[in-house]
């Protein structure tokens, strides 16, 4: 979701949450990264209180949180992306390929 923020041109986006998707999960701020540079250098009130967040980050990771019941209720299970990906990362360490892995 980070991705499509109008305030991101896509050259090269990483980024954690920590904990599983929902409610348990934390987004780790200061991790994120747009082609190199830390989202906290470009803005420095990412994810803060709301009021301080210009840009309103902290959406983002609420968008996160209710994707996931999102996908539940429209497919009744979230598993096959966890499977999927589970599936790609496996098989790209037991070939020993050199894959870029994308997370959404």
């Amino acid at each position: 979701m980070l991705r499509y923020r109008p305030s991101c041109i896509m050259l090269r986006l990483c980024s954690y949450i920590i904990g599983e998707h929902g409610d348990s999960s934390v987004p780790v701020w200061s991790s994120v990264n747009i082609a190199g540079t830390r989202l906290r250098d470009m803005c420095p009130s990412a994810g803060e209180d709301p009021e301080r967040d210009s840009e309103n980050w902290g959406q983002l990771h609420q968008d996160v949180v209710n994707a996931a019941y999102e996908i539940i209720k429209l497919k009744g299970y979230t598993s096959w992306g966890i499977g999927i990906m589970s599936a790609k990362l496996a098989e790209a360490i037991l070939k020993n390929q050199v894959c870029i892995c994308i997370l959404l």
